[in-house]
């Protein structure tokens, strides 16, 4: 077999020859590319299948991300809200005990009793 012989011969076998190429039944070929074309259709189709429930599963994972990052922003906000109100308790507090330690709240207590008794509160 020369070298001329030996190259035909890997081409044939490569593009789907052989040494039994010309023998073959043409309608055998014909079935075998459709059965293989009706495989690879369905599994087209698997795979698509599959890319849609990946595409739902990745929507909902990115609905749920931001519900989360929702629910943390208004986390965040109440907790500043928290600490605004805490600030102002403090505030009024601070309030109420320089009125309640100042002099006039002190000359005014017989009066504020007196009052209460009035009232019934006593």
């Amino acid at each position: 077999m020369t070298a001329q012989d030996r190259v035909s011969a890997k081409i044939d076998v490569a593009i789907g020859g052989g040494p039994d190429f010309g023998n073959r039944d043409p309608r055998a070929d014909l079935e075998a590319a459709q059965e293989d074309r009706r495989l690879a259709a369905e599994q087209l189709r698997e795979i698509a299948g599959e890319r849609n429930k990946l595409r739902r599963e990745l929507a909902a994972l990115e609905e749920k991300f931001a519900k989360l990052k929702a629910s943390r922003q208004q986390e965040e906000e109440l907790r500043y809200q928290v600490q605004q109100l805490s600030a102002a308790l403090e505030e009024q507090k601070r309030i109420n005990e320089g009125l309640q330690t100042s002099l006039s709240w002190k000359l005014t207590r017989p009066l504020r009793a007196c009052l209460h008794l009035i009232r019934g509160k006593a």
